[in-house]
């Protein structure tokens, strides 16, 4: 199913001009049901033509925004179901905790990639499950609606994270952590290996849909009971269909990954793990992974280490 499109991908769209400035380019709503009926998802078609349009055929962009707003609003109903705040904050903490000696006690930069109104980045920034340990937590979208949607929030909860209408690789700080939850899917092919090169050397901390038989069956029922917009209902469910296996990420992170020790979190071997919706893909400088490893106890039987050691 690594053919099929989310909504979102077709309704908007973005381009980085010579500058690195993030432009939106104009949708034309037949473009867009071009897109859906190349790959037969006359599901996503319908909801397309329930978009607001403008003059000339092209998709308005205020309404559009509207609704993807309302989407991932929906959406964070999946990382609080799925506690993806304590998950993410069980690895960042004692990574966290290993890469701040080494820095002299600056900040650890911790860059949420693709972001969205930025629930994890929200909750981490909340809870603060660092300790006495410096972090700066901002994340990155290339859709400046969500990114002001996130910002918004967190002036309302007074939390003390930055919203960026950027690419993350482009930023004049770079991260000393990248992390993810929920975007690797939308990567295909090479765009998933390039992804992760950009972010060589770094360390990283991706969270997506782990694919099995039943994935696709329990999204659907999940997003038809809980959510009520028909862009986040088909996207939710297209999602989990969509979603890459641990084989994928790991042959497409490998090779940029020399200088990094690589794990995966919550994969495929073992009964207990089959009941986690999650998995994530795991990457720590050499020279940092033994310390890591040894701040961070409780998750030895989480882990399954591709490249380095457990021990």
């Amino acid at each position: 199913m690594t053919d099929l499109l989310e909504i979102s991908d077709v309704v908007v769209r973005f381009e980085q001009a010579s500058n690195g400035v993030i432009v939106r380019r104009p949708v034309l709503l037949e473009e867009a049901r071009n897109r859906l009926r190349a790959t037969r998802q006359w599901r996503a078609l319908w909801v397309l033509n329930t978009l607001p349009v403008r003059d000339g055929g092209f998709l308005d962009e205020t309404g559009v925004d509207r609704i993807l707003q309302h989407s991932h609003l929906e959406l964070q109903r999946l990382h609080e179901e799925f506690l993806m705040g304590e998950q993410a904050s069980r690895v960042l903490a004692p990574l966290v905790q290993t890469l701040s000696s080494s820095k002299g006690g600056a900040p650890v930069r911790i860059v949420d990639i693709g972001c969205g109104p930025g629930f994890v980045l929200r909750w981490l920034a909340h809870r603060k499950p660092f300790g006495a340990h410096a972090v700066d937590l901002v994340g990155v979208d290339f859709n400046e609606p969500l990114i002001r949607l996130g910002a918004e929030l967190a002036r309302k909860e007074n939390l003390s994270c930055s919203f960026v209408h950027a690419n993350a690789f482009d930023l004049e700080t770079p991260a000393d952590i990248y992390m993810s939850t929920g975007v690797l899917h939308h990567f295909r092919g090479d765009a998933l290996t390039s992804f992760f090169e950009r972010q060589a050397g770094a360390a990283m901390l991706h969270f997506d849909i782990k694919p099995s038989p039943i994935a696709p069956i329990g999204s659907l029922i999940f997003h038809e009971a809980r959510m009520r917009e028909p862009l986040a209902r088909y996207d939710g469910y297209m999602s989990a269909a969509r979603a890459h296996s641990e084989e994928t990420l790991v042959s497409a992170l490998e090779p940029s990954q020399g200088s990094n020790d690589i794990a995966v979190l919550d994969g495929s071997a073992g009964l207990l793990r089959l009941t986690r919706i999650m998995h994530a893909v795991l990457s720590i400088p050499k020279a940092h992974s033994g310390t890591f490893l040894r701040n961070a106890p409780s998750l030895h039987k989480r882990l399954r280490w591709i490249s380095g050691s457990s021990s």
